[in-house]
């Protein structure tokens, strides 16, 4: 997968952005919900980057899937929701 952390860094925010709109949430607590993703407060986009590019480094049979679908599944597997 090519390195370029500003493409892949759009790519992420706008897989996210995409699926944070098409659940229909408004506030961060929403997104966490709607999305099951719980990434620590304390992380940085450079960390979100890092997380699905190795995510889809260690699965390259599967790298012409839709990124913004692996993107979820890898931050999902990162840091999933706590089911209340």
């Amino acid at each position: 997968m090519a390195r370029s952390n500003s493409g892949l860094l759009f790519g992420v925010a706008l897989a996210l952005t995409t699926s944070a709109a098409s659940a229909q949430v408004s506030s961060a607590e929403n997104v966490r919900r709607e999305l099951c993703v719980n990434p620590p407060a304390t992380g940085t986009r450079g960390q979100l980057v890092r997380t699905v590019v190795a995510y889809i480094d260690a699965r390259p049979a599967r790298m012409h899937e839709n990124f913004g679908v692996l993107s979820l599944e890898a931050l999902r597997t990162a840091w999933p929701c706590s089911k209340k």
